[in-house]
């Protein structure tokens, strides 16, 4: 059975990658002042966390909604039912702040629809403007007027978690005791790295920023790596880690990134030469 200790670091594992999408970046274009609708400031938002504020975000949160969902499926089985409430306490809890990104105003639970009252919460936002970070309130309140719908659609699927959550908890009793003692089969090996998750991050920043890896999804890359590959140091990378050593590399790590490309270059140039041959 899984003891109280190590309820916090499940409670981590489960909810991270939900939690990641509540951090919000919204890549926002500049355009002309339109004098029929006076926007607060003159421009117009086309990503969200790198993705499309329609269609693509929706798909993004019901994904996570459905992993974490299955993870709390796969543990809850194995907590006590001693401890079956303090389990179900901290993972309140944590939805519970999760859903802080989002400010309700005018909240009616009788209203089928406020999607025009929802909107994200300017302490979890980050607004960049042609890619660069802005401090310009104005562009933050036009930022949360255009994201309104994503945010009501975030809070949403939080709250459906929520539901499906306490029923799981509730059923629990029901659910199938486990066979102790039988080891879980790995089902592949991950690709280790010979870096530090820094020096990875760095690296993704640099191939993002150049086009290499085009347009990409940053929550799904971490999610990618962190399923695949490993570390000599850690076995099991965190995508909250690695995404934010991808948002915000450090100079040290940059310049790792550098001397190794340096080290490739005179390697190529030698495989070059010998390949001629």
């Amino acid at each position: 059975m899984t003891t109280r200790d190590s309820f916090p670091y499940l409670i981590d594992n489960i909810f991270g990658e939900f939690e990641m999408a509540s951090q919000v970046r919204i890549d926002c274009i500049a355009v002309e002042k339109n004098i029929e609708f006076h926007p607060a400031a003159p421009i117009r938002v086309v990503a969200i966390n790198g993705m499309d504020p329609g269609l693509e975000f929706l798909h993004q949160i019901r994904h996570l909604k459905s992993e974490t969902l299955q993870m709390f499926r796969n543990v809850i089985p194995h907590v006590s039912q001693a401890d079956l409430d303090n389990f179900v306490d901290l993972a309140m809890r944590r939805i519970r702040r999760m859903a802080r990104a989002v400010s309700l105003i005018g909240f009616d639970p009788k209203e089928k629809s406020i999607d025009k009252d929802s909107f994200w919460s300017v302490e979890q936002m980050q607004c960049f403007v042609e890619g660069t970070e802005s401090d310009d309130a104005l562009v933050y309140l036009e930022a949360m007027f255009q994201t309104s719908r994503p945010a009501w659609v975030y809070y949403l699927e939080l709250k459906k978690l929520e539901e499906r959550i306490r029923s799981l908890a509730g059923g629990v009793i029901f659910l199938p005791a486990t066979t102790p003692g039988v080891p879980v089969v790995k089902q592949y090996e991950k690709f280790r790295l010979n870096c530090s998750v820094s020096f990875l991050g760095a690296w993704l920043r640099m191939a993002c920023d150049r086009d290499l890896i085009e347009r990409p999804n940053i929550s799904g890359l971490c999610r990618h790596f962190s399923e695949n590959y490993c570390t000599a140091r850690q076995e099991n990378i965190s995508p909250r880690s690695l995404r934010n050593h991808i948002d915000n590399p450090s100079p040290e790590a940059l310049e790792e990134v550098m001397m190794e490309l340096h080290s490739w270059g005179k390697y190529g140039a030698k495989f070059i030469e010998q390949q001629r041959r």
